[in-house]
């Protein structure tokens, strides 16, 4: 990952004119493989703002600028209190930002990498923030396609946000993903974007089941372990239960992830 030191902050962010009353505190918040997010300061609204910046190698890259300015349109449809919310969007030929809800708080993979085992009762409420987020994107037609930890926001005042829409498929609009590429993060992804066949809501249920897996035992349950990669593991919904990793949880949680990927399995 990109040092945030080095990480040079666009000249239009810091004038008066992209933002009305201009933005102060600029700062480099994260960089991923296709944006950059600063926090910045909206002295005029006296709030804090998250701008997403897409990279400048990128810019050239149309399907990439598409893709941008899909998550900028989907999103700013989205008005949940468990979704990430978008202020505006702007665009020319040599930049493109997202300006968004800036959540003061951590990452789901933060506190999963601090702690290991989430107590059930507190991976539970998170999920119930995860379900309600995902149950309202759903009904405007949206699958996220990247839901996992590190998408996962747990504010400071004890909210869940479900975060980074960049793969978000509208099921009633063109998508740009071809058929058989693969888009996500290798140990998030379902049978369905392992093995490029055409995603449906349910495929967003199968990733709330890893991560949910997640909370509770403090590691993945697709890994490359032995003579089967991750993809194979994937497909072939091939893991160790949550209970055998842990024995505090109770069956009627452990059963609740399997059904989450109850599907995948009988298509084997």
């Amino acid at each position: 990952m990109e040092d945030k030191k080095n990480i040079a902050i666009p000249l239009s962010l810091q004038s008066r004119g992209l933002v009305p009353g201009g933005l102060e505190d600029i700062q480099p918040l994260a960089t991923g493989g296709m944006a950059i997010v600063f926090k910045a300061k909206q002295p005029k609204l006296n709030r804090f703002v998250a701008v997403k910046s897409l990279k400048p190698h990128l810019l050239e890259n149309s399907e990439t600028r598409e893709r941008f300015r899909r998550e900028a349109k989907a999103l700013a449809g989205v008005l949940h209190q468990n979704v990430a919310h978008v202020y505006d969007f702007f665009e020319s030929e040599k930049e493109a930002f997202i300006f968004m809800e800036y959540i003061e708080g951590v990452d789901l993979s933060q506190v999963i990498q601090r702690v290991g085992a989430i107590p059930t009762e507190i991976a539970l409420a998170i999920l119930l923030g995860v379900c309600r987020g995902l149950a309202y994107i759903h009904k405007h037609h949206l699958i996220h396609r990247d839901i996992k930890p590190s998408n996962i926001r747990l504010t400071s005042r004890g909210e869940v946000k479900l975060m980074d829409f960049g793969i978000v498929m509208d099921t009633e609009n063109h998508t740009l993903t071809r058929p058989g590429m693969m888009v996500g993060s290798p140990c998030y992804l379902s049978p369905e974007q392992v093995l490029g066949d055409p995603l449906t809501y349910q495929s967003d249920i199968f990733l709330v089941g890893i991560c949910l897996y997640e909370m509770l035992t403090g590691t993945r349950p697709f890994k490359e372990e032995g003579s089967k990669t991750v993809f194979q593991r994937i497909r072939d919904c091939d893991f160790i239960s949550a209970r055998a990793m842990n024995s505090a949880i109770p069956r009627s949680i452990d059963q609740m992830i399997e059904k989450c990927w109850r599907k995948a399995r009988k298509s084997i």
